[in-house]
């Protein structure tokens, strides 16, 4: 999905992947049925661990990978990082009648350079966030292609 606006639109009207993610999932709504996707219920806690194979009403997950931010950096839209382990959105109710929160998802940009094997790294390392929680070293350790065996978190 092309978002409506160019990621200049954006910044100049000071909005964030926080604006621009429910804007991606509303667009791609009329296309995906979500409640494929709903088949887990969560225990409630603040990782919502999955605990019982039957549909909750809540999509279990989704990832949002944006191509390209074309602007000099993506950090001036809010990308924090390679990619987010949460979706940041407010509770997005779809066509399918199932909920998209913001637990429900992980997110991350490209750049051009790296495209493939970046977004492999990024998504399941984001993916074991949302799975172990934790935090990155960050600004310490910056994972690169190919370090997809290195993906270091610490866990809490």
């Amino acid at each position: 999905m092309q978002t409506e606006q160019s990621d200049r639109w954006y910044l100049d009207n000071e909005k964030s992947v926080r604006d621009i993610t429910p804007e991606v999932l509303r667009g791609v709504d009329h296309d995906v049925d979500f409640s494929r996707y709903d088949n887990w219920t969560g225990d409630g806690s603040q990782f919502n661990l999955f605990v019982e194979p039957r549909p909750d009403g809540y999509v279990d997950m989704v990832f949002v990978v944006y191509r390209r931010v074309a602007v000099p950096s993506p950090y001036e839209l809010k990308f924090f990082g390679a990619g987010n382990a949460a979706l940041y959105v407010e509770p997005l109710y779809t066509d399918d009648g199932v909920a998209i929160v913001s637990e429900s998802g992980v997110q991350q940009h490209q750049s051009a350079d790296h495209v493939y094997e970046w977004s492999k790294t990024v998504s399941v390392h984001e993916y074991a966030h949302h799975l172990f929680g934790g935090h990155d070293d960050f600004p310490k350790w910056v994972p690169q292609p190919g370090q997809e065996d290195e993906a270091r978190m610490r866990l809490k």
